[in-house]
């Protein structure tokens, strides 16, 4: 629908073959839970939109205007039609921050700056949230030149101990800065043994061994993340078993707690043993004063 009404209104980009979507030189990227096939109810869409033109006029519409701005009008009318307001509250929540540049860079990115940017300048949280991205539309050239960027940005070879110290250490900033709650409670993101700390284990644990391990960067969600990693015998069956298992109970919880307009905060006790669990392997292999051979199954 949008692309119907941008392109009646500006014309077609210079350089494009037809009005088909499939050649409309745009995609969508999906991040975070969206990425990942892990939406929750008033879970964000967190997206990254990708173009391929050049400089140049469209033509063929109402009016003229640059190739780029087009595309940026394109993604905000998208952004629009996401956001609108129903008579059931906001359709969806929609967050482009993980764009190159953040809320302060183009809306839209050419996917030439996009690979540069990823490769050069993004943070090491960026790549791990490039883990969790998947393209869900547009123009199949756009999607197979990200499906490219995104194996040869994951499968750089790291210093496992700079990567280790990176990770760490934005976790607990993390939950430095969004724990906070009285004693004896659990908070089911933030915690110790907690969701996030699950997702930054995963994400460690496939940046840092995704260079020789590609088959393990191929799927976005942590539940086949974490199978990948076991069946490549970077992590034990058992530890991928309480993984998997942990992260399934506490998402659970954590949806019908979203459907009570409740916080994900309940009693400590509920999920000791869990939080313990997942505690223990975290600080196996991601504390930084641990010299554990990640690529070694444990038994």
């Amino acid at each position: 629908m949008s692309w119907n009404i941008v392109t009646q209104k500006y014309g077609l980009p210079s350089g494009l073959e037809g009005k088909t979507i499939d050649k409309c030189g745009f995609a969508i990227v999906a991040y975070g839970k969206v990425g990942g096939l892990e939406m929750g109810y008033k879970s964000d869409l967190d997206l990254v939109f990708l173009h391929q033109t050049e400089p140049g006029m469209t033509r063929g519409g109402e009016r003229s205007i640059d190739n780029i701005r087009f595309y940026s009008n394109l993604g905000q009318r998208i952004i629009n039609a996401l956001t609108i307001h129903t008579a059931a509250g906001t359709l969806y929540g929609a967050d482009m921050r993980l764009r190159p540049g953040g809320s302060s860079g183009m809306i839209v990115s050419h996917i030439e700056s996009f690979e540069d940017y990823l490769e050069n300048e993004a943070w090491t949280w960026e790549h791990q949230a490039l883990i969790r991205a998947r393209p869900i539309t547009g123009d199949p050239g756009i999607i197979s030149q990200f499906n490219r960027i995104r194996e040869k940005v994951l499968g750089k070879e790291r210093d496992p101990k700079v990567l280790k110290t990176q990770v760490h250490d934005m976790r607990e900033r993390m939950r430095k800065e969004r724990l906070n709650h009285e004693s004896g409670l659990f908070d089911l993101k933030q915690d110790r043994g907690g969701i996030v700390d699950i997702e930054f284990l995963i994400q460690y644990l496939v940046l840092k061994n995704a260079h020789g391990f590609p088959d393990i960067m191929v799927w976005t969600d942590n539940i086949r993340l974490a199978e990948s990693l076991s069946l490549e015998g970077i992590i034990s069956g058992h530890e991928s078993q309480i993984l998997q298992e942990v992260y399934v109970s506490m998402r659970q919880v954590m949806h019908r707690l979203t459907l009570q307009e409740k916080k994900p905060i309940l009693p400590g006790n509920r999920f000791l043993d869990m939080a313990k669990a997942v505690a223990e392997i975290y600080d196996i292999r991601l504390q930084p004063d641990n010299e554990i051979d990640d690529e070694t199954t444990q038994a």
